[in-house]
């Protein structure tokens, strides 16, 4: 595992003008793009033109990822505009994540070992290898790879394509492991989500889908941007898939959705950033912001961080703004709880909330697996209230319930789905 603390790159080559990741940003980018999502969305998803440069695709996922806007109203404004037939290579790109989200909520054990994996060999010197010092330090030769560690850790994004590339040279071309690369991703992307990261990267090394993996070519890379690059010979382009224990489903129960009476309150986090549109039966008595370390390992007293301060920066802004926002929505109070790398400490300030507001019922927004459901867990054992009640988005219910196998079968339910979600 690399040593990820280091800064390669100094403050002041990090772009000042950063889309702000919140609703209004959201819908306003959502709507200069939706003209954009059929044909030339489908013309042009595949090519990396460059920073700054990215128009022939959303640049939604940082907001997706979060739920600043959801996936309801993103495939609604898009099918206003286009048929299913002209938009569908998006739409089921929106899906892709869906699937992920619900293929690792069926096998947790996924996302675990891989966490294990990062609390082993974080900053672990022994474990450090010039190959790795080069690859995120950008400085292993092959250009296009260096230009994408330089994109990555000044804009925190890249474009998908160039991710998958990335994902394979890493793999198979300097022969890294695949968790620390997932860790690297991990660190500095704003989109960062648990699930499409650690399965895209399991997809490229040819373990989610046993023996199939994926290989970057010179050829590939050359065409798809336009000719900025071109890495003959630089490229292993003959490796085989990589191979790993198969895991077990341990598939996945959907909550049933609580009957929630006032007052109670309401947590706001990172993974859902629009409260006002979940199905609650009443307002909260408060809305109360959760820190933003609990979406990174770093919560638990010991473990190394796996994302930066950056990243975690969008998430609490993200965080702030939401919570604010549905504060204003519901009439009630909103609080704000302090940073603490102590779950102890962070139930005794809920708690205290829930005695001032006379409630012992505490709901937030279903998670899905990573390190904020970890922590929630985590902090509702340690509740004198009581559990923490999730409640469950329809989008999540039908999409988790059905990635239980490849994405072809899950494929097959989209119209259905659209039709339930668009017209409900």
């Amino acid at each position: 595992m690399a040593h990820y603390q280091q800064d390669f790159f100094p403050a002041d080559r990090i772009s000042a003008e950063l889309p702000a990741i919140n609703r209004q940003a959201g819908l306003a980018h959502l709507e200069k793009f939706v003209p954009l999502a059929g044909s030339s969305y489908t013309k042009g998803r595949n090519f990396d033109r460059g920073r700054d440069n990215h128009s022939a695709v959303s640049r939604l996922s940082a907001h997706l990822r979060r739920r600043s806007i959801t996936e309801e109203e993103v495939l609604g404004a898009v099918l206003k505009h286009h048929s299913f037939s002209a938009s569908e290579k998006f739409i089921l790109e929106i899906f892709w994540r869906g699937y992920f989200k619900g293929w690792l909520a069926n096998r947790p054990s996924v996302w675990n070992e891989f966490v294990q994996y990062h609390h082993a060999n974080a900053g672990n010197a022994g474990t450090d290898t010039e190959s790795s010092r080069r690859a995120i330090s950008g400085k292993t030769g092959i250009s296009c790879f260096d230009s994408w560690v330089d994109e990555l850790k000044t804009s925190y994004y890249l474009h998908n394509h160039a991710r998958m590339w990335f994902a394979s040279i890493w793999i198979f071309t300097l022969g890294l492991d695949w968790q620390s690369g997932a860790a690297f991703f991990a660190r500095y992307l704003r989109d960062f989500c648990p699930a499409s990261n650690t399965l895209g990267w399991r997809w490229v090394a040819g373990l989610h889908t046993q023996g199939k993996h994926y290989l970057a070519t010179a050829e590939n890379i050359a065409r798809c941007t336009d000719n900025r690059f071109n890495p003959v010979g630089q490229l292993d382009e003959t490796a085989m898939p990589l191979s790993g224990a198969p895991h077990p489903p341990a598939y996945f129960s959907n909550p049933e959705t609580p009957v929630v009476s006032s007052p109670y309150l309401l947590l706001a986090t990172a993974e859902d950033c629009h409260l006002e549109s979940l199905a609650l039966a009443c307002p909260p008595a408060a809305v109360i912001s959760l820190p933003a370390a609990m979406g990174d390992s770093s919560w638990i007293e010991g473990v190394p961080a796996m994302r930066c301060a950056e990243t975690l920066a969008f998430d609490k802004d993200a965080i702030s703004e939401s919570a604010g926002r549905a504060s204003a929505y519901f009439d009630c109070p909103h609080h704000e709880l302090a940073d603490s790398p102590h779950s102890a400490a962070l139930a005794d300030s809920l708690a205290g909330y829930a005695e001032q507001f006379r409630t012992d019922r505490i709901v937030t927004a279903y998670p899905g697996v990573g390190f904020w459901q970890t922590h929630l867990d985590s902090l509702s054992g340690q509740l004198p209230t009581g559990q923490i009640d999730v409640v469950m988005r329809a989008y999540d219910r039908l999409t988790i319930g059905a990635a239980k196998k490849g994405f072809f079968p899950f494929k097959a339910h989209i119209p259905d789905w659209l039709g339930q979600l668009l017209d409900a």
